[in-house]
C-alpha cells in the first residue's frame, strides 16, 4: 500500500483501517482468525488529529481495540504535549507497556 500524504488519503486510509478492524472483530466474534497482522505507521499524529475529521475516533478505537485482532498503529511526533493533541488520545498512547513475556499491561 502507497504513503497516504495528504488529508484526503490519510483520512481514506483510517477510514479503510477502521472497517478492517470491524471485519476483523466480526470474523474473531465467529471463531475465526482475524487475519495477517498489519501495522500502521503514522507521523506527525497531532497533525493528523487536527487536520483529517474523525481522525481521533478511528484512531482510538484502533487504539483499544486493534490488538486483540493483529491491527496495530505505530506513531511518531515532535511532541506528545496534551496541549498538541486531545488528552484523551495522550492517554491511550502511552496506556500500555510490553512486558518481558510480550503482553501489554497498564502502566
Amino acid at each position: 500500500m502507497a504513503p497516504a500524504r495528504k488529508a484526503g488519503e490519510i483520512g481514506s486510509l483510517l477510514g479503510w483501517l477502521g472497517d478492517e478492524l470491524q471485519r476483523r472483530l466480526e470474523r474473531r466474534s465467529q471463531g475465526e482468525r482475524p487475519g495477517r497482522p498489519i501495522v500502521a505507521y503514522l507521523d506527525e499524529l497531532p497533525s493528523i488529529v487536527k487536520d483529517v475529521p474523525g481522525a481521533m475516533e478511528t484512531l482510538s478505537r484502533i487504539l483499544r481495540e486493534g490488538r486483540k485482532v493483529a491491527l496495530y498503529l505505530v506513531s511518531a511526533s515532535q511532541d506528545l504535549l496534551t496541549r498538541t493533541l486531545k488528552k484523551r488520545s495522550y492517554r491511550l498512547c502511552g496506556a500500555y507497556e510490553a512486558t518481558r513475556d510480550g503482553a501489554t499491561r497498564p502502566r
